[in-house]
């Protein structure tokens, strides 16, 4: 990629337009990238990776901070690079997010972010996303990987070349992206921790389950389990003793089961026969509780027979009831009928209130609007003449703003005629300055003159002989020779006195024609302005009307203002007369609707009035005789009669469901008791009291027993479970203590941590083939630069085996023969050592893209520190770094290189503010 033109505007500092045509620069060699401190040399830099990235080359700059604050506000910050690649040729433009002035209204608006990309053929493809990632098809490169192999700042590569082993794993693993492999050692670390805690707790379980085996205090197998819970026996050993306590207690556990069955099998006897005893008992005393109650029923039974024969005797009353509610429903028509008409004549009746209200509106509504036509008429008599009074208003207005107009124009035109008076006042005053100069010098070369001349007469005198003849005159007598001056000026003197004279007639004339010309512009100008003048404010001096033009301009807008309201308000009445020749048409047309409603509803009310007394007299009619006053309370007169009945009905029901039940208990009482006195008869007496003695002594057997039972089952389950426990944990102890050992190892030799070893981790191994292929290619840079002299080593070891080593850098000093730490050069073999690994780090960095080629390189400062022998050394080097079409930039205000390079770019920061930047060849 090489770029061939850069445009910025409001960039960083560039405030204008600031166009670079850098395919000047050529296509092969160094050029210099040059100027003042803070210009904005890095900034080139900036653009073209903006441009390409849509962001600088700096790691805490933000878009915005792109924007310069020296243009003019609401000017865009825009990139534009056209640059070549593989033989085409691409065009790339962005622009940051910017505020600029709203068009309609006040306040402002936000312009976002945007970016095309010209392709070869043509084709333009939009939207920063799009642009971005056709950037990084076509290069190959992304921001990053551009930054590092283009972009060579000294500053950093010092950084790297100084720093630790840690501090080079960290810039290492953002170069080269090692991060997988520090993840694979934490891992590792991570997973043997917790391989190794889980071991533990396996251990601690195993233990705890031996401690819960559960023995007699006079136990025979108590030492053994003591042994074994303080851990003196093996787990097989352990296993073997569980099997044990567990075989001796199953065989207890089944004679115990055996004794349960024998007293389980006599208490069942003896329960039997205890049973039989109490149902003896239970039969006699519900023999004698049936007996009780049948007695005692006998009262209920024939209370309830005598209300069942009241409650039948009263039947009769409920067929007289029915019947006279039957005649009450037979006469439901009639009263229907009645509410009928009623709700008939309610209708009528609010249809005359509503008919009635509406004609008394409508009266109203009339009234109103035949006032409301009334004022309108009086109105349009008012102002029917409007028309003409707002024309002849409007040419009023239209001539005192044209004169307004024309007196605001020649109050500007007056300014002017003073301010070209001022003008010729001075310029007068300079020609006069500038004559007396003149008069002066041309006083000088004359006096200077005359002297010369004089002097030169004194001289030939000087040289006369009497009796030979005079080379000016040729007499041979010289009565009265020339006398030599004390002070005869120079022929130079008197030429440089001529020249000051010329230069000052110059100068007079000059200023002489200047004050002809202001003079000739004036005149016209006042003769122009008095034809004005008159016109507008009848007065034809000139200096006059500039000081009264300010009052007559007020006077006449003034008068403007009143004219420009009496048109407007005649415009009101005109807009008004308009309206008004269209509402009365309509009002009149609507007062006569208004009068055909009002009598449809007056003939309309009078019909209704009239039906409304005819129903009125037919309810009168049909209400006489009835006895109930409408249907509903027939209704209710009927329904009243008709529960009654029901009533009576259901109280005979009732009282015979009563005694069928009464019957129904008496019989069952006697049913039980003759089943109770059945059974005394068929029992046979047994010994209660001697059955009750031996179930307690059973009882109290079978308790003994259950409990031992328990107590030794309860043990057996947890001495079963403490077994399996613990041979499934011991199989797992196995399991995880070989995942531990090669686990361990692994993590140890992945993070650097094996005893007696160099502290080497996983991922500075990797680094570590990195760093030779970058030390390689430095040192075919660095021993050009130091002739020979130095070539940079990765040291194979620390300083001692508990710290981390293999990215360490020494130097070997071949002048000497010795090898040291790189700390130890000066000012400027560090640079050329940081020089040369930056170099390094781009060919490799370059080699891992792909083999992508960049045709483009800047470096950027450090050359200061380098002695002129150094700075020659390094200077080939870099031109070596041209080789094969490969265009360099070096950023540097050194003037030697400026001395050196011909081609530059310079960079020059205004006064005002903002830079500028164009090219030198």
């Amino acid at each position: 990629m090489r770029p061939l033109n850069l445009k910025m505007s409001a960039f960083g500092p560039y405030a204008g337009c600031v166009e670079i045509p850098m395919s000047e620069l050529g296509e092969t060699g160094l050029y210099l990238i040059t100027g003042d401190t803070g210009a904005g040399k890095t900034t080139i830099f900036d653009a073209i990776c903006f441009a390409l990235y849509g962001e600088a080359s700096g790691p805490n700059r933000e878009n915005w901070m792109l924007n310069s604050k020296y243009a003019a506000e609401g000017t865009p910050t825009v990139v534009e690079l056209t640059f070549l690649h593989a033989g085409k040729e691409y065009k790339v433009c962005r622009n940051t997010d910017y505020e600029r002035p709203a068009k309609r209204g006040g306040g402002k608006t936000s312009e976002p972010a945007d970016a095309t990309l010209t392709m070869p053929d043509g084709q333009v493809i939009n939207k920063i996303s799009n642009v971005n990632a056709k950037i990084r098809e076509i290069l190959g490169l992304d921001r990053g990987q551009f930054l590092q192999i283009t972009m060579i700042a000294q500053g950093d590569f010092q950084k790297l070349i100084t720093s630790e082993t840690k501090e080079r794993m960290e810039i290492f693993r953002k170069l080269f992206h090692t991060e997988n492999y520090l993840t694979l050692q934490t891992s590792l670390q991570s997973e043997c921790k917790s391989v190794k805690d889980w071991l533990d707790i396996s251990r601690r379980s195993i233990s705890q389950y031996i401690e819960g085996i559960q023995t007699d205090e006079d136990d025979e197998f108590a030492p053994e389990v003591a042994k074994a819970r303080e851990g003196k026996e093996t787990i097989e050993e352990v296993l073997i003793l569980l099997d044990r306590i567990i075989d001796r207690d199953s065989a207890h556990e089944d004679k115990l089961d055996e004794e349960l069955n024998d007293i389980n099998s006599h208490l069942g006897k003896v329960n039997n026969i205890l049973g039989a005893a109490s149902a003896l008992e239970a039969a006699k005393a519900a023999l004698e509780a049936a007996k009780t109650a049948i007695e005692a029923e006998k009262p209920r039974t024939e209370e309830l027979r005598k209300a069942r024969d009241e409650a039948k005797e009263k039947l009769a009353e409920k067929e007289s009831l029915t019947e006279e509610a039957n005649k009450i429903e037979a006469i439901f028509p009639t009263y229907e009928a009645i509410d009928k008409l009623a709700a008939e004549s309610a209708v009528i009746k609010d249809r005359v209130a509503e008919k009635t209200e509406k004609f008394e509106a409508l009266i109203k509504e009339r009234e109103g609007k035949e006032a409301e036509l009334s004022a309108m008429k009086e109105e349009y008599s008012l102002i029917k003449d409007s028309s003409a009074e707002a024309e002849k208003a409007r040419n009023v207005f239209e001539k005192l703003t044209g004169e307004v107009s024309e007196l605001r124009e020649l109050s500007g035109e007056l300014k002017k005629y003073s301010d070209a008076s001022s003008v010729l006042e001075k310029a007068q005053k300079d020609y006069i300055a500038k004559n007396d100069s003149f008069t002066n010098l041309n006083s000088i070369y004359e006096s200077m003159e005359q002297a010369y001349l004089d002097g030169q007469a004194g001289i030939l005198a000087g040289k006369l002989e009497d009796g030979k003849p005079c080379p000016v005159c040729g007499s041979s007598s010289h009565p009265h020779p020339a006398h030599t001056a004390g002070n005869v000026p120079s022929e130079a003197e008197l030429e440089k006195a001529k020249e000051d004279a010329a230069k000052a007639r110059k100068i007079r004339e000059e200023s002489s024609a200047e004050v002809s010309g202001l003079i000739k512009a004036l005149e016209e100008r006042k003769a122009s302005l008095t034809r004005s003048v008159k016109k507008l404010m009848d007065i034809e001096d000139v200096q006059a009307a500039a000081l009264t033009i300010d009052g007559v301009t007020e006077e006449r807008e003034e008068k403007a203002r009143d004219a420009e309201a009496e048109f407007k308000k005649q415009q009101a009445k005109t807009a008004r007369k308009t309206e008004l020749e269209t509402l009365m048409p309509e009002l009149e047309s609507k007062l006569t609707g208004i009068a055909d409603q009002a009598e449809e509803l007056k003939t309309a009310v009078a019909s209704d009035t009239s039906a409304l007394e005819a129903k009125t007299a037919q309810l009168t009619d049909m209400r006489d005789g009835l006895k109930y006053e409408n249907l509903s309370a027939a209704r209710s007169a009927c329904d009243s009669l008709r529960n009654k009945a029901a009533s009576i009905r259901k109280a005979y029901e009732e009282a015979e469901e009563a005694l069928k039940k009464q019957n129904d208990a008496v019989t069952k009482l006697t049913a039980e008791a003759e089943s109770n006195e059945k059974t005394i008869k068929e029992s046979v007496p047994v010994d209660a009291a001697a059955a009750e003695e031996e179930k307690l002594r059973l009882t109290e057997a079978q308790t003994e027993c259950i409990n031992r039972k328990n107590t030794l089952s309860s043990r057996l389950s947890a001495n079963r479970n403490t077994k399996n426990e613990v041979a499934r944990k011991s199989a797992e102890l196995s399991d995880i203590e070989k995942k531990y050992g090669w686990l361990s190892a692994l993590a140890d030799t992945a993070g650097g941590k094996l005893t007696g070893k160099y502290k080497v981790m996983l991922e500075t191994y990797i680094q570590m083939t990195y760093f030779e292929r970058i030390i390689r290619r430095a040192n075919l840079r660095l021993m050009a630069m130091s002739s020979g002299q130095y070539e940079l080593i990765r040291m194979k070891e620390a300083s001692n085996a508990r710290s981390q080593s293999g990215l360490d850098l020494g130097i070997v000093d071949h002048y000497n023969g010795t090898e040291r730490s790189v700390k130890s050069l000066s000012g400027g073999e560090l640079f050329m050592a940081s020089l040369s690994l930056a170099l390094g780090m781009s060919d490799e960095i370059q080699a891992l893209s792909g083999g992508i080629r960049v045709d483009t390189l800047f470096v950027d400062e450090g050359f200061g520190s380098l002695s002129l022998e150094k700075l020659d050394s390094t200077y080939r080097a870099l031109v070596s770094l041209t080789e094969g079409n490969r265009l360099v930039g070096i950023i540097s205000h050194v003037a030697d290189l400026k001395e050196r390079i011909d081609k530059q770019i310079v960079v020059t920061k205004s006064v005002t503010g903002g830079s500028t930047a164009s090219i030198l060849l």
